[in-house]
């Protein structure tokens, strides 16, 4: 028989209870960690394979740089084939249209219409203690940053895309990121940011 904190959900794999899902999260260290934790936690819960569950966004943004940049949310692609609202539901979740809402786990869900809009070869997988969760890729979250600063006029996003440039400068595959600008006519604000970092390097 399975542990008592554990119940299943149409037949596949034991599904963690709420009071175990509210200890795992209330005890994290801080807000990221509350929310990487929880990814994770759901990301099992849902039997999602490497490619089918991706934080994405600002998210993907948060976990990458430990916190140093922070969103309220989680935001999610998911194209598996669990039904994602019985998992919530057992996790007393609250549903506001696309959004999945616990105050007193302080987590909020963004399910972002599939599919996933970047090459999902070039995601990386985040290993827990709670789970894998499958990151968005670096090079598609800096060249989104830059069109959201030059074509949607938030200049801030530009900030995020140096965080992670700085952050990851030598796995970046930046023939990729190139060409990826081009095709959002961003090319300006890369050269922009690849000046950055060479001024950064020598200093």
């Amino acid at each position: 028989m399975s542990p008592g904190w554990i119940r299943r959900i149409d037949g596949r794999e034991p599904l963690v209870a709420y009071r175990e899902v509210e200890a795992i999260v209330s005890g994290a260290p801080s807000p990221t960690e509350r929310r990487l934790r929880f990814a994770a936690l759901l990301a099992s819960a849902l039997g999602a394979s490497e490619t089918e569950f991706v934080v994405v966004g600002g998210s993907a943004i948060e976990f990458y740089t430990r916190g140093q940049y922070t969103t309220g949310d989680v935001d999610v692609v998911y194209t598996g084939r669990t039904e994602v609202s019985k998992v919530l539901l057992e996790w007393r979740f609250v549903r506001q249209g696309r959004i999945w809402l616990n105050e007193r786990l302080g987590i909020v869900l963004d399910f972002v219409k599939p599919p996933y809009t970047g090459d999902l070869t070039r995601t990386q997988a985040l290993e827990t203690p709670y789970g894998s969760i499958r990151l968005a890729a670096l090079e598609d979250l800096i060249v989104k940053r830059l069109a959201s600063a030059k074509h949607w006029r938030r200049p801030h996003d530009a900030d995020h895309a140096q965080l992670l440039a700085a952050g990851y400068e030598d796995r970046i595959q930046w023939a990729y990121v190139e060409r990826l600008a081009a095709q959002y006519d961003v090319e300006d604000l890369l050269a922009a940011l690849r000046r950055w970092l060479a001024d950064r390097r020598r200093m």
